[in-house]
């Protein structure tokens, strides 16, 4: 609201591009980004990920049972969701320059978060918590460059 009385006081030509501007903002912002992810084996040793901005396939990701990984599309930045097969909020995580990068928060069927970790250049870095069932933290550890540096300390 404060907003619109701000551009209600510029006049003529800046109020149209200061009111594109910010259209173009709020229509970036409404882009929703999914990450669909399939196990491709029993075994669980290869999967896929499909990203999809706005329903249109963007990516797609092949991890083989050897650990090689192949990418094809471009994985585009911003917060992908991933839902159960029920339809709830299975996880978030955020991408910059194809890699995991910022807050990943992990949640429980139920809608409870039960999990919030911290990537930076796709490496696990910083505070990782797990929580229990009431939102109470179970546990604290500490990441560096995708390696954990203290051992996991539990609260209860």
């Amino acid at each position: 609201m404060e907003f619109l009385i701000l551009l209600s006081r510029i006049k003529g030509r800046t109020a149209l591009i200061s009111l594109l501007i910010v259209l173009t903002c709020f229509t970036a912002m409404a882009i929703e980004l999914v990450r669909e992810e399939r196990i491709l084996s029993y075994d669980r040793s290869s999967w896929e990920v499909i990203y999809r901005a706005n329903g249109q396939e963007v990516a797609r990701e092949r991890t083989s049972p050897d650990g090689a990984t192949k990418v094809s599309g471009k994985i585009p930045d911003g917060l992908f969701r991933v839902y159960y097969p029920s339809g709830k909020l299975m996880k978030e995580l955020a991408y910059k320059d194809g890699l995991l990068n910022g807050q990943a928060r992990y949640y429980s069927e139920q809608g409870n978060l039960i999990r919030v970790m911290n990537y930076l250049e796709g490496k696990l870095e910083g505070e990782v918590k797990e929580y229990d069932d009431e939102g109470s933290i179970l546990y604290v550890e500490y990441w560096q460059n995708d390696k954990r540096i203290n051992e996991r300390r539990y609260l209860h």
